[in-house]
């Protein structure tokens, strides 16, 4: 009797040790789980940052890239302008000449008027051609459609001034939506993805007229 009594009793104390090893086993398996769940989510916050630094740098380097165009061609306009400096001294000669020839054929009163209307048409043609180099440089138009807004370029290719370039985009909500363009840029779709993720529509244009320019 005494030994049934000490293997129930073995029995009972095996029996609470396997329990107490299942018990140790299941918490530190719920640990490891907790564990391996946060680390999951640490490297989907990691994941979340690193694509929106990746958005951001893309960002940057479509600024960088259009303020690049912007830089290249004003230094272009400058030195079309200094090239032109040169032929100031031929200008001054012809309006010395004409000077000349009012001295000689008119009188002191109409003198004083031919002098002041001649510098006059000077200084207005002046500011004409300087107007219009800049709007040769610079210039585009942007034409509304219903929902759609039309980008137009010209003066892209040396050989073909005249020749236009469009771009046409769609807004709905907030959000822009890539039509066409004419011709076709194969980046057209990412500047306008990056337009709904926050790039300047100014920066959008000057892309899309140095995409433009690339063309062959």
């Amino acid at each position: 009797m005494e030994e049934v009594i000490n293997n129930n009793e073995v029995k009972r104390a095996l029996q609470q040790q396997l329990n107490q090893m299942v018990e140790e086993n299941e918490k530190q398996y719920n640990d490891l789980i907790a564990y391996i769940e946060n680390e999951k989510k640490q490297i989907e916050i990691m994941k979340n940052k690193t694509r929106e630094k990746k958005s951001s740098i893309n960002r940057i380097t479509h600024e960088i890239e259009a303020n690049t165009v912007l830089v290249t061609e004003l230094k272009e306009s400058v030195m079309e302008e200094e090239k032109k400096l040169d032929e100031y001294p031929k200008l001054i000669e012809e309006i010395n000449e004409q000077l000349n020839l009012i001295l000689k054929n008119f009188d002191s009163s109409k003198l004083e008027y031919n002098t002041v209307k001649l510098h006059k048409d000077y200084i207005q043609n002046e500011w004409k051609r300087k107007l219009s180099t800049l709007y040769n440089l610079l210039g585009f138009e942007i034409i509304l459609q219903d929902d759609k807004i039309a980008i137009e370029f010209s003066n892209i290719q040396p050989g073909d001034p005249q020749k236009k370039y469009r771009a046409t985009v769609a807004l709905h909500n907030g959000t822009y939506e890539a039509i066409e363009t004419a011709p076709r840029l194969n980046k057209f779709d990412d500047y306008v993805n990056g337009l709904n993720k926050g790039l300047p529509f100014t920066t959008f244009c000057c892309l899309l007229r140095k995409s433009f320019k690339e063309l062959k």
